[in-house]
């Protein structure tokens, strides 16, 4: 069962920055990059060069969804400007979402999206598999759940977090990069 990567960027986005911050999220949540089997995104952004070279380091097909499609994604962090600009309130969250309901699976959203202000990453994975895919000990609590500003602050909802931190290491919430 996959574990994906979705991923809203601008256009501007570039490679390194963004295999960072995935690398970065993922490492975060003690998540396993060598489960990851897709990058998933909006289809206007699946063949921007970024997200095609780091879909080429890591090894990871970059699956491209209309954004129609994507609007019809639940999600836990909705966008006003993101629908206005891309049409669809969610693109990292939706995308991984939607991958994962490709696979015949119900998903769960392990990572709400982060950001580095040119890209967001979001995370999900198939309902009931969410567990494996985590590293031994990393970054978990003594039930496996990740650690994160949600879990401190009480809020225990599965991707509840949308924390991002910027160049000047403040942290706040953030709009999704379009």
């Amino acid at each position: 069962m996959p574990l994906i990567v979705g991923v809203g960027a601008r256009s501007t986005v570039h490679a390194d920055n963004l295999d960072t911050l995935i690398g970065a999220t993922l490492a975060a949540y003690g998540l396993d990059p060598a489960r990851v089997t897709a990058l998933a995104t909006v289809d206007r952004r699946a063949t921007g060069p970024a997200l095609v070279e780091v879909a080429a380091r890591r090894g990871w097909p970059l699956l491209g969804y209309p954004a129609e499609e994507l609007a019809g994604e639940p999600v836990p962090h909705p966008s006003p400007l993101v629908r206005s600009v891309v049409g669809t309130p969610s693109v990292a969250e939706a995308a991984a979402l939607h991958a994962v309901r490709d696979t015949g699976a119900e998903p769960v959203l392990l990572v709400g999206k982060h950001t580095d202000g040119t890209a967001t990453v979001a995370v999900a994975a198939p309902a009931g598999e969410t567990d494996t895919y985590r590293h031994q000990d990393a970054g978990a609590d003594r039930r496996g759940e990740p650690q994160h500003d949600a879990d401190r602050r009480g809020d225990r909802r599965r991707g509840a977090d949308q924390h991002s931190t910027t160049r000047h290491g403040t942290d706040q919430h953030s709009e999704e990069t379009v």
